[in-house]
């Protein structure tokens, strides 16, 4: 698949192929239609506070269409299309999630920092942290 590509920090992106990702067993796996393009990626990926690691493919407000899913995932059926913001794979456990604010989860895997974001035609995302999308 094709995807924007951050090597290290403070180095400009590049377009390159990836092999495409597999979704693990709480997983789905998208084809992005569209992705957010927000100069957080830009700040997060040369700021080495953030935890990010290379490479890594940015963007972190992707939306797209549902084309496999994990052994385990069973409310997110195929082509439904789905977004995920920031915050995927958190605890469920820590004060912040025990208020639903799971994006102060210290054990959140950040979109385009952690984990691949939507730069690219295909991204995982953790099946516990997508929204659905309407059509309209």
């Amino acid at each position: 698949m094709k995807a924007v590509i951050a090597d290290r920090f403070e180095m400009p992106w590049r377009v390159g192929v990836q092999p495409d990702p597999t979704p693990g067993p709480n997983d789905v796996l998208v084809q992005i239609e569209a992705s957010g393009v927000c100069y957080t990626d830009v700040h997060q990926l040369n700021n080495p506070a953030y935890g990010g690691t290379f490479p890594r493919i940015p963007g972190h407000e992707p939306i797209g269409r549902v084309v496999a899913r994990g052994d385990s995932v069973q409310e997110i059926s195929e082509g439904e299309r789905v977004g995920v913001a920031y915050a995927q794979r958190w605890c469920g456990n820590c004060a912040y999630c025990s208020l639903g604010r799971y994006e102060h989860c210290p054990e959140i895997s950040a979109t385009g920092i952690a984990v691949d974001g939507g730069y690219a035609e295909l991204a995982v995302m953790d099946a516990a942290s997508v929204e659905r999308v309407p059509e309209a």
